[in-house]
């Protein structure tokens, strides 16, 4: 037995040892995200390269930061289970699925991101979800699993006790081509589950009208979260704490001058927006920006009763890492 427990505690210990060692070694954070306002904050990051001075400050400053720009939540994904970055910020329905195909071994480390989104339409006879019919078409970015789709599916099931009712009429289309075609009133698709800036783009012509409101449906919450995966999260906790931190301080310059703020995220993401423009969308109500999770298990809850995710977590802690257990998150 004596030999058994030393065999196993120095085995604990070398595994210590070699995990401390990773961590020390560790000369670079991969970051993955998408194009977009939804990525505010990791964009302001990015152009004022808060990461690299707050690695300075903690004495870290060799580390290597790089920035990963991908297309959907799903080749984030990949990437991530690849090894090819360390981590990826995506939205509350992708971590979750991800959660539980993997049994937890990629959580999230921290929220990123709540935005409002908005179901529009240019069909005068739909004022309620009950109205669409098979005339119509719904545009969405990605079918069942974006988070549009679950605004969606949980508004029909709600409503009319059918998350399935209007499937027939979603159709998959990216947010810049959903927006062109619902101003065309030639075009069949002439309604789109929207997010900032197309929204508002959209809305300017009197013709587009909401119709549903992910804010009235589930009030004030964080839909885009920071995650990576078990292995990256043990061996690197320095690494976590950096990039939390340079989260935190990145909200606390957006909260300061939103004005500055915008600048940069114009600079990194070259739209072609004012810096006006920008600054109003991120004062929108709904929009927060904030490491705390917000509301998350109301995602995972429908999420589970309708079978995307096969376990149903007790609490939000249950997908996230102990990082962010300490605080009053949802």
């Amino acid at each position: 037995m004596r030999t058994l427990t030393a065999a196993a505690l120095a085995l604990a210990l070398a595994l210590n040892a070699a995990s401390d060692a990773g961590a020390q070694q560790a000369r670079e954070l991969r970051i993955a995200i998408q194009p977009g306002i939804l990525f505010f904050p990791m964009l302001v990051m990015k152009q004022a390269k808060i990461a690299e001075q707050v690695a300075a400050r903690s004495g870290q400053s060799n580390l290597e930061i790089s920035w990963n720009t991908v297309l959907s939540g799903g080749a984030n994904a990949d990437a991530l289970l690849a090894g090819n970055v360390d981590i990826v910020a995506g939205g509350t329905s992708n971590l979750l699925i991800i959660w539980a195909r993997s049994k937890g071994a990629v959580k999230a480390i921290s929220a990123v991101t709540g935005v409002p989104n908005v179901l529009l339409t240019r069909d005068p006879n739909v004022k309620s979800l009950k109205d669409f019919s098979d005339r119509n078409r719904i545009a969405l970015p990605t079918l069942k699993v974006s988070l549009q789709a679950i605004y969606l599916q949980m508004a029909l099931d709600k409503e009319l006790g059918d998350f399935k009712k209007l499937d027939s009429i979603m159709v998959q289309m990216g947010h810049p081509q959903a927006t062109i075609a619902i101003l065309d009133p030639n075009n069949t698709v002439d309604s789109h589950f929207s997010g900032p800036p197309f929204m508002q783009v959209a809305l300017k012509n009197p013709n587009i009208r909401p119709v549903l409101r992910s804010l009235d449906l589930l009030g004030e919450h964080t839909n885009l979260l920071g995650y990576t995966t078990a292995k990256f999260y043990e061996a690197n906790p320095k690494l976590v704490e950096l990039f939390i931190a340079a989260l935190n301080e990145t909200n606390a310059l957006i909260a300061k001058d939103p004005a500055k703020a915008s600048a940069l995220y114009l600079e990194a993401s070259k739209e072609k927006l004012t810096v006006e423009d920008v600054a109003a969308i991120i004062r929108e109500p709904g929009t927060m920006f904030t490491t705390v999770p917000r509301g998350t298990m109301k995602f995972a809850e429908h999420m589970h009763k309708v079978g995307m995710i096969g376990t149903r977590p007790a609490s939000w802690k249950d997908y996230f890492f102990p990082a962010m257990h300490n605080t009053d998150g949802s």
